[in-house]
């Protein structure tokens, strides 16, 4: 513990040192909880004298004084945070708030609010039901009167200290056992030493590791002592006031009175440090850490033993490489090679589809047991003598033996990337005519969404004289419910396939299961219109209420004229507002594909002005085979999504294509790959559609 400061007086010492934080158990009384509040009352001191230990000062007591000018209680009152154990490291770990704290009748209380939030409610539930019961604070002390003692632990009175958390524990602090020291657990502290009585000469206590070392030190001494010139006597009756000033200080007693010399002591303690700095340096440790093991009091030896272990925990967390790792695009050694093994599994998979890059090149002949092997060996792994069944259980992590692998193999990763990006690309080229007539939006979470129409009431434009008011207008309104869901398989690539060597599993079940999202979202807007949904109005979809249903015919000018006139003359909420939509899209099941190519092209010339076609090149034609399985007859116009709503499609934000995620298998031996996507939707407003039901 370094000694910042010290000034000695007649009737004390005072030196400021820096001292841990330190946590005492508090009282929680079950009888103060008042569950409409959310609140608790805890006795978080009463001045108690604890036992305590340090590695600088041994045992000690350690007395809080709740004397209100010793204490500040700024913080507790200011909202200081209560804690689910003491940890601070993220906000989830704040579990509530200290509402106010005080002192009365001789011991000291908070009143605790406990959180509303969901991970919460367990904890408060548990606090009403008697299962949590300790509590613990956390404290620091900015000055301690110090009482040395001869034969019992000195007391440390806190007069200056602050309470800043109160944590709900499984057990308490163990106030024995003390708080480990670090940086960021230190402030600053005074101690003032009061005067006891004069101690008997008996040896001091002092760390075993300054002991030991000073004796070795010592003894070096007296030999060499030994041998060295007996110095001139000089009488003290001759001898000057400045040369008694000169002289150094005579030796503590207690110190002569254990056997040590101060000297000594001093030479051992700077040789310890130097050696313990020493050390850390030679095995590349910072010196903060030859710091704290010089705080913990540590011998040479026991440091050497202690910075080999912080050697090893470090290298677990680091491949050593015999090569200088370049970037290559952005990306480090590893990252290049597992992209090129991708690549050259996704090249073998579907050459076709998947060129060939030069960083892929060296690992287009290895089978996927070579590429598993060279992932166990790139980690550090052995291999020599492995079945291929073994190599790749360590690859994918399944063996409980590593081979002498450090870390995570890279294979599972490899794997699951090649085939979600197979499952990408699939998912994205498969056909999307739902996607032309539809809007896409995100939402937050899963609860229902309401949608609105808006359109009615009290809209029309007046006109305002001078000096004249503006008058607010109405709206008319309608919605829409409802809400999103998840949906979802799992590919599962089993070791024998790796074994196998089975390309399929990257190329043509990937692509089949890429295709099978897609249409899943396809197939869910088109059953609103097959299915003909009911809206929110309680009518169905395509219905004589909604006008526009029309009256069943073959595609012509004839039978789309009067089904665009239907469109254009819809009304909003209110009958006196006309919406004059535009058809945009014409919707055909596959059976009407052609004749509806004919009825719209702009390559056929009539052989007579009046067959000339006014429709040909103004729809743009959308085919979905869908339609054929309830009717290959029946067609429809849509208008455009962007002149009123139509149907509409919503996912989870952030994922507005597939998800996927990859894990080692647990019901299989392998890799599992999950396919997810979140969806949802509904027609939003009828008068954007109109069906022929020939």
């Amino acid at each position: 513990m370094p000694v910042q400061k010290t000034d000695k007086t007649e009737s004390y010492t005072r030196k400021s040192v820096d001292i841990e934080n330190q946590h005492r158990m508090a009282e929680f009384r079950a009888d103060t909880i008042n569950e409409d509040k959310r609140t608790v009352d805890v006795v978080f001191s009463t001045g108690a004298r604890v036992m305590r230990f340090s590695f600088m000062r041994g045992r000690y007591v350690e007395e809080l004084s709740l004397d209100p000018k010793h204490m500040d209680l700024s913080r507790l009152n200011g909202g200081a945070p209560c804690l689910d154990s003491h940890s601070f490291y993220q906000l989830s770990s704040q579990i509530g708030v200290v509402e106010r704290a005080w002192v009365a009748d001789g011991v000291a209380m908070a009143t605790i609010r406990l959180s509303s939030r969901d991970d919460v409610e367990p904890i408060w539930q548990d606090i009403r039901d008697g299962i949590i019961r300790n509590v613990s604070i956390g404290y620091s002390v900015q000055k301690y009167e110090v009482t040395k003692n001869e034969d019992k632990p000195d007391e440390y009175r806190a007069v200056e200290w602050q309470p800043f958390e109160i944590s709900f524990v499984t057990v308490p602090a163990d106030a024995d056992a003390g708080v480990r020291q670090n940086s960021q657990n230190l402030n600053p502290c005074i101690l003032e030493m009061v005067r006891s009585d004069p101690p008997q000469q008996k040896g001091i206590d002092m760390p075993k590791a300054i002991k030991k070392d000073a004796e070795q030190t010592a003894a070096t001494e007296n030999r060499s002592n030994e041998n060295a010139p007996q110095s001139q006597n000089v009488s003290e009756n001759v001898e000057s006031t400045e040369t008694r000033l000169d002289r150094k200080p005579k030796k503590d007693p207690a110190l002569e009175a254990a056997g040590l010399d101060e000297n000594a002591i001093r030479a051992a303690e700077r040789q310890r440090v130097t050696d313990i700095q020493a050390a850390g340096r030679s095995v590349g440790l910072d010196d903060a850490v030859a710091t704290r093991f010089v705080e913990q009091g540590l011998s040479v030896d026991e440091s050497k033993v202690r910075m080999h272990d912080e050697v090893a925990k470090r290298q677990e967390l680091t491949v050593i490489r015999t090569q200088v790792e370049m970037p290559h695009d952005g990306q480090n050694e590893d990252e290049t090679r597992m992209a090129a093994m991708q690549c050259a599994i996704a090249h073998r998979a579907n050459y076709q589809n998947n060129e060939l890059t030069d960083a892929a090149r060296e690992y287009r002949g290895m089978s996927l047991v070579d590429i598993a092997r060279d992932c166990i060996v790139q980690r550090g792994g052995k291999v020599r003598g492995l079945t291929p069944m073994e190599i790749v259980g360590i690859a994918l992590n399944t063996e409980q033996r590593s081979g002498g692998m450090m870390g995570t193999s890279d294979f599972p990763i490899i794997l699951g990337n090649t085939i979600n990006r197979t499952l990408r690309s699939a998912y994205d080229e498969a056909p999307r005519v739902w996607e032309r007539f539809t809007r896409r939006i995100g939402v937050k979470d899963f609860k229902q969404i309401e949608r609105a129409q808006i359109g009615g009431g009290d809209m029309a434009f007046e006109k305002v004289n001078e000096h004249g008011e503006f008058k607010r207008g109405s709206f008319g309104e309608a919605s829409e419910k409802y809400k999103i869901d998840s949906y979802g398989r799992i590919i599962a690539l089993s070791r024998q396939a790796i074994i196998n060597d089975d390309m399929s599993a990257f190329d043509r079940i990937p692509q089949i299961f890429g295709r099978k999202a897609s249409d899943f979202e396809g197939d869910m807007v088109m059953a609103f219109i097959t299915g003909n949904y009911v809206m929110g109005d309680g009518t169905a979809l395509f219905h004589s209420d909604h006008k526009n249903l029309a009256t069943g015919a073959l595609i012509s000018v004839a039978s789309l004229g009067k089904m665009r006139t239907a469109m254009r003359t819809q009304t909003g909420l209110s009958d006196d507002e006309i919406l004059n939509l535009i058809m945009k899209f014409l919707l055909v099941p596959a059976a009407l594909e052609t004749d509806a190519e004919k009825f719209l092209s702009t390559n056929i010339v009539p052989a007579k002005a009046a067959d000339e076609n006014p429709f040909k090149g103004k729809l743009e034609l959308l085919v979905d085979p869908r339609l054929d399985a309830v009717s290959k007859t029946s067609w429809y116009i849509i208008a455009d999504p962007m002149q009123i709503d139509t149907i509409e499609l919503a996912h989870l934000e952030g994922q507005e294509g597939m998800f996927t995620e990859t894990r080692h298998g647990f019901n299989v031996d392998g890799v599992e790959i999950k396919v997810r996507i979140d969806r949802g939707g509904a027609p939003i407003d009828h008068r954007g559609f109109q069906k022929n039901p020939n």
